[in-house]
């Protein structure tokens, strides 16, 4: 098990450390001083084997208490939330380090965290779960491509998928100027005449006015970053409509992924539409997955 805090003893050196648990279950001296030797090599820990964990920064620390869990030759690691305690830029160099060690150890390891992006970048296999329920397993592609419902759908991607409720007329679905063609695969499936639709930012492309199935969105802010741009705005008229059309939890805030050598200025309206294949739709009232 390796900790969210360390769990490192004070007074003990990093060697100490790493082979305490070997020492109480009465392993020869000689063979923990391997063990731990070989583990702070794979670690980059050779040099630090005799300072105290207050001499160290906060990821030789964490590398620590991965080496204590090393030497033990377990046939899975348990880590919970192992970055949590790490700034920023720490967490992406340690992110990369624990995954390439779990890939050169070839130990099964079970990884707890709330952060999707060490999910995405870290799991061969990802489990969802909200309030203690499964939600859906896969690769991270899956996840990614196939949501099974709103939860996962809102949950994986950075930043997250935007997601409306819409009115079914006919074959589209509506609200407020925004109108989507839907199929009739999928009219036939959702169970009202509402149905949640959802697309990711990086699904969008900006077309001319008047493009069917083009949605209008008024741009509040542009956050560009050198190699990608992203707006943020408002359906344009959506503050007359009941329904909001947003990216994350409780927003009415659409998010898309723009040109960073074509982005507009704020109060701009653009048009974007839904790139082919690129649309989920849910169930308006249980929020699973809808055939497209």
């Amino acid at each position: 098990m390796v900790f969210q805090n360390y769990a490192l003893y004070p007074h003990m050196t990093v060697a100490d450390n790493m082979g305490f648990a070997l020492k109480i279950a009465g392993v020869p001296k000689a063979e923990i001083r391997e063990r731990v030797e070989k583990a702070a090599k794979i670690l980059d820990l050779s040099q630090y084997l005799d300072r105290k964990p207050k001499a160290l920064s906060g990821g030789q620390r964490q590398r620590v208490a991965m080496g204590r869990a090393i030497v033990r030759s377990p046939q899975v690691f348990l880590m919970d939330e192992p970055l949590s305690n790490l700034d920023a830029k720490l967490r992406v160099q340690t992110r990369t380090q624990i995954a390439s060690l779990q890939r050169n150890l070839g130990v099964t390891t079970v990884y707890v965290t709330h952060d999707q992006t060490e999910a995405m970048t870290m799991g061969d296999r990802i489990c969802v779960l909200k309030d203690g329920l499964l939600q859906q397993v896969g690769t991270p592609r899956d996840l990614y491509d196939t949501p099974n419902n709103v939860f996962v759908a809102g949950f994986i991607g950075s930043p997250a998928m935007n997601i409306g409720k819409f009115h079914i007329q006919g074959d589209q679905a509506v609200l407020g100027e925004a109108s989507i063609p839907l199929t009739r695969e999928t009219i036939s499936a959702a169970d009202s005449k509402e149905i949640m639709v959802g697309f990711r930012p990086e699904s969008l492309d900006v077309v001319e006015a008047g493009t069917p199935g083009a949605i209008p969105v008024q741009v509040n802010l542009v956050e560009e970053l050198g190699s990608d741009a992203f707006l943020y705005g408002e359906l344009q008229g959506s503050k007359e409509l009941h329904d909001s059309l947003g990216s994350g939890e409780d927003s009415s805030q659409i998010v898309v992924r723009a040109d960073p050598r074509k982005v507009p200025r704020k109060g701009d309206v653009v048009h974007v539409k839904i790139r082919a294949g690129e649309q989920h739709n849910f169930s308006a009232a249980s929020g699973e997955r809808l055939p497209s």
